[in-house]
């Protein structure tokens, strides 16, 4: 599910575009589309200057600009804010579709890489507890020496070396019902 935010230059340049372009900015904080269609010339602003506030406002989103104007400075500027692709005019409805789904299997690889990220941290911070769980019972159990205690403490960032402790024990037992 991907959002595609385009905006309409024609309806801008009314007489209340500040109103339009403020009304734009909150469609896009709202929305936070995953790709922003622009050109680079617009009456009202211009496209790598909204490139910027919306980059500032959503980091990761995907830019396409646009425009008529095959100059190294606009395309060298467009790159230096991180657009995704800038495409000369005229372009074919063809052209257009390949950059999108190109960039549309750019974002769909990102989200699978932080998930797998996201998992890969999950799976290690359970396993984490679950180490731990395992050194308390040695600890209880009384297998460990007080230096491996104390340098497994270290591992998980535990200070076994304090003065005095606060213990809670809990003990559930399950009895049988008459």
């Amino acid at each position: 599910n991907m959002k595609l935010i385009t905006l309409n230059t024609h309806s801008l340049i009314e007489e209340h575009y500040e109103e339009k372009l403020h009304a734009f900015a909150e469609m896009v904080r709202k929305e936070k589309p995953d790709i922003l269609i622009t050109d680079i010339r617009m009456p009202f602003m211009d496209g790598l200057e909204l490139c910027k506030l919306v980059k500032k406002e959503l980091p990761n989103i995907k830019i396409l600009i646009l425009s008529g104007y095959d100059e190294f400075d606009y395309a060298k500027e467009a790159i230096r804010l991180g657009v995704t692709e800038y495409l000369l005019k005229p372009i074919s409805s063809g052209k257009l579709l390949e950059a999108l789904n190109g960039v549309s299997e750019s974002i769909r690889r990102e989200k699978e890489d932080k998930d797998l990220v996201r998992k890969y941290m999950e799976e290690m911070r359970e396993n984490t507890e679950h180490e731990k769980q395992k050194f308390f019972e040695q600890m209880i159990a009384g297998n460990l020496s007080m230096a491996d205690a104390l340098e497994t403490g270290k591992k998980y960032e535990m200070n076994l070396s304090a003065g005095m402790y606060n213990l809670l024990l809990f003990r559930f037992t399950l009895g049988e019902e008459n």
